[in-house]
C-alpha cells in the first residue's frame, strides 16, 4: 500500500511496478472516490479524478464591535457522527477536533453529520456554542460574536515556555504555535531559554 497526500495543484506522480491498482481519493469534508488503474511495462498511466464539493462551514468570528478575532473552534460529534479527525495534533489549521484561526473569516471543512461547534478565545472572552447539521457537499455559515467577560486593563496574558520547531525538540511549526497562541489569547510569548531562543526568531513568522 502507498499512501500520498496532493499538493494545492492536485497533481501527484507516483513510482509503482508494473500491474493492476486500486486508487482511494479522499479529501476531508468530500466524498472518497475508487478508481482502478493498469500500469504497463515500460510505460507511464495517468488518471484523472474529480472530487465533488467538500461540505465546510463559513465562520465570522468578531468581538462586540465588530472586529474579526483570532479564535479556536472545536468539533464535538452529535447523535451516530463519528469524531472528526481534522488533521494532526500540532497543526493549527485542522487539528484533531478542532481549528484554530489567526483571522475572524475562515472555512473548515468537516465530514458530514452533525456537531455542537464551540467557538471559544481564552479565558477572557464569552463563548459561542451552536449545533450545526451538514449533508454533503453543503456549505453552512456560523457568526460569533465574542464579548470581552474580564477587564485586564494593566495585566498582560503570557506563557513564559512554549516550544516549535526550533526548538530541536518539538515538531509544531512555529507559525502553527503563534496562531495557537493568538487563537488563547496569549499577550506575551517567550520562547525557553534553550536552543530556540538563541537560533529562532518567531516574529518572522507573525
Amino acid at each position: 500500500m502507498v499512501i500520498t497526500r496532493l499538493r494545492r495543484a492536485g497533481r501527484v506522480e507516483v513510482a509503482l511496478a508494473p500491474g493492476r491498482y486500486e486508487i482511494l481519493v479522499s479529501d476531508i469534508g468530500r466524498t472518497p472516490i475508487r478508481c482502478a488503474v493498469d500500469i504497463p511495462e515500460n510505460g507511464t498511466a495517468s488518471e484523472e479524478i474529480v472530487l465533488g464539493f467538500a461540505s465546510r462551514i463559513s465562520f465570522d468570528v468578531s468581538d462586540a464591535k465588530g472586529q474579526g478575532m483570532p479564535c479556536k473552534v472545536q468539533f464535538i460529534e452529535l447523535g451516530e457522527t463519528p469524531s472528526p479527525d481534522l488533521g494532526p495534533a500540532l497543526r493549527a489549521h485542522g487539528c484533531l477536533d478542532q481549528h484554530h484561526a489567526e483571522k475572524g473569516r475562515f472555512d473548515v471543512a468537516v465530514p458530514p453529520g452533525r456537531y455542537r461547534v464551540v467557538v471559544t478565545r481564552g479565558i477572557e472572552f464569552s463563548h459561542v456554542s451552536r449545533e450545526v447539521s451538514i449533508d454533503a457537499g453543503e456549505r453552512v455559515s456560523l457568526a460569533a460574536i465574542l464579548e470581552r467577560l474580564v477587564d485586564t486593563s494593566g495585566w498582560v496574558s503570557a506563557d513564559y515556555h512554549n516550544h516549535s520547531t526550533e526548538s530541536g525538540d518539538n515538531t509544531c511549526g512555529t507559525p502553527d504555535r503563534i496562531i495557537n497562541l493568538a487563537a488563547e489569547h496569549m499577550s506575551l510569548h517567550r520562547p525557553p531559554s534553550t536552543t530556540a531562543s538563541s537560533t529562532g526568531d518567531p516574529r518572522s513568522s507573525v
